[in-house]
């Protein structure tokens, strides 16, 4: 069971309630539904390939690549299966400051993230 994930406060991220849990080695990452099912959206730099399934709409993972960061899978947490509300509560979650592009710090206000 992963311990840390992280709450992105991103335009994109902040607006979905992003709640992801981070992939670094992309070899550690497994879709178990066909790729055809998503769709991908990008915007700015284009360094984040956002993945949302086609069907439902619903944000799956992104697909990233971002200057300073490298590259590495943001797993959106509730589209996990089986998790339970205990698993759920007991991760520790990390919040950072992408709205000022300052990943590695959490926005000054973090409670309604």
């Amino acid at each position: 069971m992963v311990a840390v994930t992280v709450v992105l406060s991103s335009s994109i991220c902040l607006k979905q309630r992003h709640w992801c849990v981070i992939v670094e080695n992309k070899e550690h990452f497994k879709q178990t539904t066909d790729s055809t099912s998503n769709s991908v959206y990008t915007f700015g730099s284009h360094g984040v390939k956002h993945n949302f399934c086609k069907t439902c709409g619903i944000s799956v993972f992104a697909d990233c690549n971002i200057e300073g960061m490298g590259e590495f899978f943001a797993v959106c947490i509730n589209v996990i299966d089986d998790l339970t509300p205990e698993q759920l509560d007991v991760l520790q979650v990390n919040y950072t400051n992408g709205k000022d592009n300052d990943w590695f710090a959490p926005p000054a206000i973090t409670k309604y993230l």
